[in-house]
């Protein structure tokens, strides 16, 4: 082969922890994704009332601070693999990971007891922490904990994925690109999960019940 016509790319640094997470992920837990389109019109009159009060709501910031209650009903989704034991333990705390793209590939940071804090204050410290990941600015405590993570692909524009789980945790929710149809606005999510501990079943009830309360505007009782 001629000079030139090839490159090796060695995985260092933050590439290396994802590659060997990811890794981990797929050849462990053996995964399966449900899906499910959701009714997005009153979340999006949410957010734009939000910002005409100048107070700034984003979607992910929306989602993260909704899938607490959720998970709640559902404890075996907020939990992570513990593979030296071969336990599963069940978290009593929220802290939703935000996966976000940067320079150096797949971050994930993550929003500290999200289930006590506004939609506001979550979508703050999303975009903080995203423009801080992107300049590789980020502490340890802010990428460690997490028991539940976020990705929202519809940024970049997918309207369908089917994530991988962010080892040790045993789901991740993938949110995907909003979609107008007949004067109505809908969006497309999708669960993966751990299928030695979680059933479809229970994957399916987490994310309708998830479709219901963004759908029907008088469940929205959360703080803004």
């Amino acid at each position: 082969m001629a000079p030139g016509r090839e490159e090796i790319l060695e995985m260092h640094g933050l590439r290396r922890i994802i590659f060997d997470k990811m890794t981990k992920a797929k050849q462990i837990m053996p995964h399966f994704t449900v899906m499910e389109e959701v009714d997005v019109t009153s979340m999006v009159s949410i957010l734009d009332s939000a910002k005409a009060r100048n107070r700034k709501v984003t979607v992910t910031g929306f989602l993260a601070r909704i899938v607490p209650s959720i998970l709640k009903q559902y404890p075996y989704l907020n939990a992570i693999y513990d593979e030296t034991r071969r336990v599963y333990i069940l978290k009593k705390y929220y802290n939703i990971g935000i996966a976000v793209d940067t320079p150096d590939g797949l971050n994930v940071f993550v929003i500290k007891d999200a289930d006590r804090k506004s939609m506001v204050e979550i979508s703050a410290e999303i975009s903080d922490k995203a423009s801080r990941a992107r300049e590789n600015k980020l502490q340890l405590d802010e990428v460690q904990d997490s028991t539940f993570t976020i990705t929202n692909v519809g940024t970049i524009g997918g309207i369908m994925s089917t994530p991988i789980i962010n080892y040790p945790e045993v789901a991740i929710l993938g949110v995907h690109r909003i979609l107008e149809r007949e004067g109505r606005k809908y969006m497309y999510l999708s669960l993966s999960c751990d299928h030695r501990l979680i059933d479809g079943a229970v994957a399916t009830r987490f994310i309708v019940d998830l479709k219901k309360v963004i759908e029907d505007p008088n469940a929205i009782i959360y703080e803004i």
